[in-house]
């Protein structure tokens, strides 16, 4: 593994042993150590490879593989490591050629399977937090909500409730981030699911992970950035360089709320509309078919050998709704709290209409705004 002056140098620097170039020639020649010609056999390497494998370097390419083959006193070289990784795993030979990762493969059963949702902030400094909820077989967004809080788990479930009831029936597991905001909807999933018999029932029906680990909607929030986000980001930043919005002010948070809202939520919805009825892409490492809309396989199901995974309610949808009320926290209409509401009707003297667009949005936000700080 080492020539002779590393040699050498391990002995002079490490052990204070000073040789010569001869004499170490000669001690290798005495022990009868050579760098050519003294390959372990074919199969053994080929074993060690395995096991190494097994142990978590199937990633690992050929050079390091070789390295830690040598360290452990199994002979090979760089060549005979490259070719039986090219035979053993050439699926990972070719990623590594083109510097990709080796990703698990996503399985779910069908629709209503798993539920996955979390909630999006990249918006959220300019008062416009965003929760989603999407299907796992399908992609189908479910929801995709501005709330004032995403961080509420009252304001949170209501989504939930609204979805149980707009189905009529339940999904088998929700998936979600070990995050506060979902305890309402983890603890009612639970306990309406020990009603049922089947082995994912009561506790197994809810599961936590971490952010990164949830990529169903993460991936959707990726698409999001681009298609959404991206434009109204911008526009803040453009009213913020300008003078016309301070995000630490509660009362223009308040203002930009209601006059921003409904158009955002009209662009959500547009978005939502398109990724649900657009064709999925063929792509590595997903079981789920390509080449469909979500929509198409979340209602159709039985076209590509699935079925609906979701299980009966054991409550009355009336009865729902009532846990609803209970359980949850109604979404102030227009953005704003009531009480805000209330000063802008006054100002107005009720006479506003809800803007549509955000050209609308601009518009009534500077008028707005020029009355209330002419009023302070």
């Amino acid at each position: 593994m080492y020539n002779e002056n590393e040699i050498r140098g391990f002995l002079a620097l490490r052990h204070n042993v000073n040789i010569t170039k001869t004499q170490c020639r000669r001690i290798i020649v005495r022990l009868g150590l050579k760098r050519n010609n003294c390959e372990a056999a074919m199969d053994q390497i080929y074993n060690e490879i395995l096991k190494l494998h097994s142990a978590g370097y199937r990633d690992a390419g050929y050079k390091t593989v070789w390295r830690i083959l040598n360290t452990q006193g199994i002979r090979a070289t760089q060549e005979t490591v490259r070719h039986l990784l090219l035979i053993m795993d050439n699926e990972g030979v070719e990623l590594r050629k083109h510097h990709r990762l080796r990703r698990r493969m996503y399985s779910c059963a069908g629709p209503n399977h798993i539920l996955h949702i979390d909630g999006y902030d990249k918006l959220k400094p300019y008062g416009f937090p965003i929760h989603g909820g999407i299907d796992g077989f399908s992609r189908k967004i479910l929801w995709l909500k501005i709330l004032r809080s995403n961080n509420n788990p009252y304001v949170v479930s209501r989504l939930y409730f609204d979805h149980l009831i707009d189905i009529g029936r339940i999904p088998k597991i929700i998936r979600s981030d070990a995050g506060n905001e979902n305890v309402v909807v983890a603890d009612f999933h639970k306990v309406i699911r020990t009603f049922h018999s089947d082995r994912l029932a009561g506790n197994n029906s809810f599961m936590t992970g971490r952010s990164t680990a949830n990529q169903r909607i993460e991936m959707t929030w990726s698409f999001l950035t681009k298609h959404f986000t991206q434009y109204w980001r911008n526009l803040f930043k453009d009213l913020i360089d300008v003078g016309l919005l301070n995000t630490a002010d509660p009362e223009e948070i308040e203002l930009i709320r209601f006059c921003f809202k409904s158009p955002m939520q009209k662009h959500l919805d547009a978005f939502k509309d398109y990724w649900n009825s657009h064709r999925i892409r063929s792509q590595r490492d997903v079981e789920s078919p390509t080449g469909v809309a979500p929509d198409v396989l979340y209602h159709q199901a039985e076209l590509f050998g699935r079925r609906d995974c979701s299980v009966n309610l054991p409550v009355s949808v009336q009865s729902l709704i009532g846990l609803r009320d209970q359980f949850s926290i109604e979404e102030p209409n227009f953005g704003c709290s009531n009480e805000y509401l209330r000063i802008i009707w006054d100002i107005t003297h009720g006479n506003l209409e809800i803007p549509q667009s955000s050209q609308d949005g601009l518009r009534l936000y500077g008028n707005l705004r020029t009355i209330l700080f002419n009023a302070n």
